[in-house]
């Protein structure tokens, strides 16, 4: 409810013409940026010119976007600065709150006079909070960076879904959790934020049994459970990854059974044909789709794919429909 109070006030704030802008906090590196509360009347606005060119870094995030996509603020506040590598350059921090609530990394110019505005350099978004409510469950997001002394920076991203006790349609989601770090670092000699493409290395083998569940009616009943069961319990001992996956995912997170990310693929043209199957994954392949089917009869198709021998027990036997 204080978000959207002070969502409603945002928009009547305005910059004076040639207030010149002063952050009052100034933030030591290392430093950690996160989403809070600061209040509207004692934060100078950004001027409109610098508010409007925020937007597209906000609608084409370098590295993973968001998965719950909250309403845009409608004024920026100028939360703090952060001492900068150049003299050419401000590197400021920026919040806009409302139902959402966003800060961002900016860099500015150093205008010749004080009295003009400084324009946009670059920005990045570090810090986002947004949670949806349902009746048996929410949904949130929450990022936070975390600033180093070389300015190079990591944006840490935690989507997950909790379901009440009283949610018998989502018995079979349990509770999801997925979490992600981006990692950038300022170009010191002109102050743009660079996306660091992350390394892959690891030779890997993996698994995923997926379910469209927004526009059908598919659930995790009790054979999906079962079936899932078997197919880790076949593919862990061959160190063969194996994740569920549910809803309109896009960029997966492959992780292995420490928890450790081992790559990341796109996986948002597979929703576009199929509802739910299988999707098989190897480092440095294609990935491949079987359809849903039978635990056994999967494994036994993806065994034979990598030269491998599966021999199954009457247990394993699940049936589901194909």
């Amino acid at each position: 409810m204080l978000l959207l109070c002070l969502g409603c006030l945002l928009p009547a704030c305005r910059t004076e013409k040639g207030e010149v802008l002063s952050p009052a906090v100034v933030y030591d590196l290392p430093c950690r940026i996160v989403c809070g509360n600061p209040q509207p009347d004692s934060l100078p606005v950004l001027p409109d010119e610098l508010q409007n060119q925020l937007y597209r870094y906000l609608k084409h995030v370098y590295g993973t976007d968001a998965t719950l996509k909250g309403p845009l603020p409608d004024c920026w506040l100028l939360e703090a600065a952060i001492e900068s590598p150049s003299p050419d350059y401000y590197v400021w921090v920026a919040c806009g709150m409302g139902e959402s609530q966003y800060k961002m990394l900016l860099t500015v110019n150093v205008p010749e006079d004080p009295q003009q505005v400084p324009t946009l350099v670059s920005a990045l978004p570090v810090a986002y909070s947004y949670a949806v409510e349902e009746p048996h469950s929410i949904e949130s997001e929450e990022w936070y960076a975390e600033i180093t002394a070389d300015y190079s920076v990591n944006v840490h991203k935690k989507y997950e879904v909790l379901h009440s006790l009283e949610d018998t349609l989502a018995t079979g989601h349990d509770n999801r959790e997925t979490e992600v770090c981006d990692s950038y670092r300022l170009r010191l000699a002109d102050g743009c934020f660079v996306y660091q493409e992350p390394e892959y290395n690891e030779q890997y083998r993996a698994v995923i049994q997926f379910m469209d569940t927004v526009g059908n009616s598919f659930t995790a009943d009790s054979l999906w459970l079962a079936n899932a069961m078997t197919m880790q319990e076949a593919l862990e001992p061959e160190n063969i990854y194996f994740m569920e996956l549910f809803d309109h995912f896009r960029q997966v997170m492959v992780t292995n059974y420490l928890g450790e990310l081992v790559d990341e693929v796109d996986l948002s043209d597979f929703l576009k044909t199929y509802s739910r199957g299988y999707i098989i994954l190897e480092k440095g392949k294609k990935p491949r789709y079987l359809r849903y089917c039978p635990a056994l009869e999967a494994l036994e198709k993806i065994f034979g794919l990598w030269g491998l021998e599966y021999t199954s027990t009457d247990e394993d036997d699940i049936s589901c429909d194909s």
